[in-house]
């Protein structure tokens, strides 16, 4: 419809759900080890192990650190930094935060749909094999909650019954206790 997006829209994704706090990288790293053929180890450099890297690493003043709550090294970017994401974005690529010793890479946020009422923390989980390919399947978790589960029609009947439920048990739990 040729209309600008608003700053309201920028913050949303597929224009209905809108981003809440903001988006979560992590980054699973594994440590550097010798190569098992001596013969090509020179040609190859440095191969990988199974072990998590939990070192700091980084180039020219951006340096990236190992979380112990998540296991992971961290970025954080907020919903509401405008245009100072996408220069951390370009940064992370030019700066190679995603590099060989990357074996994970998941991005984890939360978001709400005010048509539907629901909260939805999505999570979504990427992984490269130590060969560098990528290893299948993705895991793409998706969690919602209703937070105001009384706030519509359906609501006030679910409210109606439940107190219906309730008020029958502690009845059946009266005739029970007085015979």
């Amino acid at each position: 419809n040729d209309q600008q997006f608003s700053t309201t829209d920028a913050e949303s994704v597929l224009l209905m759900n809108k981003l809440v706090g903001g988006v979560l990288l992590l980054q699973q790293r594994a440590k550097p080890s010798t190569c098992r053929s001596l013969r090509y180890g020179a040609f190859y450099g440095t191969c990988l192990s199974s072990e998590i890297d939990n070192s700091t690493y980084g180039v020219q003043g951006m340096n990236w650190t190992f979380s112990e709550q998540y296991n992971a090294h961290t970025v954080f970017l907020p919903a509401f930094n405008g245009s100072g994401n996408l220069e951390v974005l370009k940064a992370l690529r030019d700066k190679r935060f995603i590099d060989k010793q990357t074996t994970g890479l998941t991005l984890k946020f939360a978001l709400y749909n005010q048509m539907l009422g629901l909260f939805a923390v999505v999570s979504l989980r990427i992984r490269w094999s130590l060969g560098g390919g990528l290893t299948l399947p993705h895991d793409l978790s998706v969690l919602c909650v209703n937070p105001e589960p009384y706030a519509r029609v359906e609501g006030k009947l679910l409210i109606f019954l439940e107190l219906l439920f309730v008020l029958l048990v502690g009845f059946d739990l009266g005739n029970i206790l007085t015979h």
